[in-house]
């Protein structure tokens, strides 16, 4: 665990902004945005069952760089149950903390 993006994002000069995951019980599927010492935004997906770490054997070379909202969109979407409408609430709150990060822009 010492080694983990998600439990120790400061060992790799990363803050965690903001997660969102849409797992049930005994596993996730998560979206975390990460800050980055410099001041650029980085986004991370990590889905699997309680049996392994989120994150666990990822690095800084895995996160993607956020250079606008269409990064954060197309990412939240290929989550594998984003379009479960029990979630939707979740995105939603989820959305309106991270959307005045960045310009809304058009795809």
């Amino acid at each position: 665990m010492e080694d983990n993006l998600y439990y120790n994002p400061e060992k790799f000069g990363l803050s965690i902004v903001s997660t969102l995951d849409f797992g049930y019980r005994y596993d996730y599927d998560m979206v975390v945005l990460f800050k980055n010492i410099d001041g650029t935004y980085l986004i991370g997906t990590a889905s699997g069952c309680s049996c392994i770490e989120p994150f666990e054997n990822q690095t800084i070379i895995d996160l993607t760089p956020v250079k606008g909202w269409h990064d954060i969109s197309r990412l939240v979407k290929s989550s594998r149950r984003f379009f479960d409408s029990s979630d939707a609430s979740k995105y939603l709150d989820w959305l309106m903390k991270v959307e005045p990060l960045f310009e809304k822009e058009t795809e």
